[in-house]
């Protein structure tokens, strides 16, 4: 997600996939270490349960359906329909 400014001002705004993948192999996310780092965890794990760092990205994905929530809620609309939900650690 980002952020356009839209007929109400600042409204939150999802961006495509390709373009997604210009923000990853441009300055400054191409430069991250972390950013490359993560990339290469997700490309090297078969499935979840072996993905290095998986408590990590989990944490990260409650906190963005937290935010998503607040966003929503402040702003009065939803982009997506549906119920959130958050990742649940495996057994």
């Amino acid at each position: 997600m980002t952020t356009r400014t839209g007929q109400y001002g600042v409204e939150p705004d999802t961006i495509p996939y390709h373009e997604f993948k210009k923000h990853l192999a441009s300055p400054p996310l191409s430069d991250s270490e972390a950013v490359k780092e993560t990339l290469k965890a997700l490309r090297s794990s078969n499935d979840a349960k072996t993905l290095a760092g998986r408590e990590r990205l989990m944490a990260v994905q409650h906190h963005l359906v937290d935010l998503l929530a607040y966003v929503e809620k402040k702003s009065g609309y939803t982009l997506f329909p549906g119920e959130r939900r958050k990742c649940v650690a495996p057994a």
